[in-house]
């Protein structure tokens, strides 16, 4: 709604950009200032700019790129601090966009398909090369560039499609070197996979997911809110041929999931499920996986505030219950040394041990009878209530 109410307000003012005074520049700053105070403006609002700045060439044609871009950095510059460095980055992201509007016209309003005035494909190589590596050239600046970037390598992927294939071709090659050389996620991810995708390029496709979340990915090497960011992005990946990929990472993405922060902490109740739910396939891997988790859950316990140590601990008891005796007394033991209310967990595990199992043999039931028989004797003689 933004945009298009700026640029509504633009393109009534033909005369806006000769006027060259204060009242005319005082308009945009109002706008933008209205457009800034919205809540994602820091990371949108170049968008905006971007989208001003794409305008201005065709309200006022006979101005060149140089005067079109101080007059919008000298509208904003209100809003917005500039130092040296911040400048410098906002003139290249609006030369070229000002260098692309021009463009546009020669593509869509002359319809020409080559031998552009304003775009040569030497100058449009240069210009790929600048914005996918905009931030990276330009980081120490204040300037949020991804979405206006995406932007503007959006309007170039549509324009080479209305050209001959030679810029095709330069996107293309670009794209392709720019994860060579990098191989790791960025915001351009699905921005460039849809160009190879729209390309029938599924090799190339396939390749980028493969580098990205594949067993050996990029991706597990990230941080949890990155992970969580990527796998939103590619949920909108509907190709059938990616989606066993894409699921297939999401399940082993569960995993890493595991963590804590601290105070009351409820991270391992997921591990608590997994585990829950192999243990009904093979009660004896709480000998491995199970004390893994019991261990970890142990540690958690000494540095936070962890709500799945009565739960895992349980489950470890009530598992040993239908594997032998002495396993039980194991886990009882190891417990025991850990926890203060060791004793209401084994009550707590035998019974829910006896709930789960549909038939327990005499044998076995007996054995739990004379193990809580010794238990409660012991308790009697300590003097305590059972």
């Amino acid at each position: 709604k933004s945009l298009a109410y700026l640029c509504a307000r633009l393109l009534n003012r033909e005369k806006l950009v000769t006027k060259w005074n204060l009242d005319s520049k005082e308009i945009i700053f109002n706008n933008l200032s209205q457009y800034s105070r919205n809540t994602d403006s820091h990371y949108s609002k170049y968008v905006i700019y971007c989208a001003i700045a794409f305008l201005l060439p065709y309200i006022e044609l006979g101005k060149d790129n140089i005067e079109l871009r101080s007059f919008l950095i000298e509208c904003i510059s209100k809003e917005d601090y500039f130092d040296k460095n911040t400048k410098i980055a906002a003139n290249i992201l609006f030369d070229i966009t000002i260098t692309l509007s021009r463009w546009f016209r020669e593509v869509f309003n002359e319809n020409k398909k080559s031998n552009f005035l304003y775009l040569d494909p030497t100058s449009l190589n240069l210009i790929i090369d600048k914005l996918l590596n905009f931030h990276v050239r330009n980081g120490n600046t204040m300037i949020a560039s991804n979405q206006s970037v995406i932007l503007l390598l959006k309007l170039i992927s549509f324009c080479t499609k209305a050209t001959n294939e030679d810029y095709a071709q330069i996107l293309n090659d670009n794209f392709s070197s720019h994860y060579s050389k990098s191989k790791t996620y960025d915001s351009f991810f699905i921005l460039i996979w849809n160009w190879f995708l729209e390309s029938h390029n599924l090799e190339k496709c396939n390749d980028l997911l493969e580098n990205i979340i594949g067993e050996s990915g990029k991706i597990w090497g990230y941080s949890l809110e990155e992970k969580n960011e990527i796998f939103r992005i590619l949920a909108t990946i509907s190709e059938p041929q990616f989606l066993n990929k894409i699921q297939e990472a999401g399940m082993r993405f569960q995993w890493h999931r595991i963590g804590f922060s601290g105070h009351k902490e409820y991270t391992l109740f997921s591990a608590h499920s997994w585990l829950e739910n192999l243990l009904k396939n093979d009660p004896a891997l709480w000998k491995e996986d199970g004390l893994r988790l019991f261990n970890l859950s142990e540690e958690i316990e000494e540095i936070a505030d962890n709500r799945a140590a009565w739960d895992i601990a349980e489950l470890l008891l009530s598992n040993s219950l239908r594997t032998t005796p002495n396993d039980f007394l194991f886990v009882y033991e190891l417990i025991k040394k850990s926890r203060n209310e060791y004793d209401t967990l084994i009550v707590s595990a035998i019974s829910n041990y006896l709930n789960k199992e549909k038939s327990t043999n005499l044998e076995k039931l007996k054995l739990i009878w004379l193990f809580c028989c010794g238990y409660t004797s012991y308790r009697l003689h300590e003097g305590r209530k059972v």
